[in-house]
């Protein structure tokens, strides 16, 4: 899985809430890092985290069990198209899951952070 980052509107607090994107999934850690590095060098994400899971899913009619490694995305939202592309260059899988997911709150400086190191690109 892949997550990805946003900017959006201001809190009752002064603190901008952030959408991180999608979580992503690769099926061996080569691949996985090879996919984490080619984010981060482009500048599409400021950290990829790299976590082992095992997934049981349904795929064309038979039920599967598969170690996998989670990439967990951190970025400005606005990067995702460009994000997606780049994962689905580099990616074996046929349909890699490239999902961004809301987050309510965090720190300042490390959503600041996020925003800065991997933020849109012409910032």
């Amino acid at each position: 899985s892949l997550l990805v980052g946003a900017s959006g509107p201001l809190n009752r607090q002064g603190f901008e809430f952030h959408k991180l994107p999608p979580p992503g999934r690769a099926g061996s850690s080569s691949e996985a890092e090879a996919i984490a590095s080619s984010l981060v060098e482009a500048k599409l994400a400021a950290c990829v985290s790299i976590t082992p899971i095992k997934s049981i899913y349904s795929w064309e009619g038979k039920i599967e069990s598969q170690e996998e490694w989670q990439l967990t995305i951190k970025t400005d939202l606005g990067q995702f198209a460009t994000l997606e592309a780049q994962v689905l260059q580099l990616h074996s899988y046929e349909v890699p899951e490239i999902i961004a997911l809301p987050l309510v709150t965090g720190s300042k400086p490390y959503l600041e952070w996020i925003v800065s190191v991997g933020g849109r690109v012409g910032k």
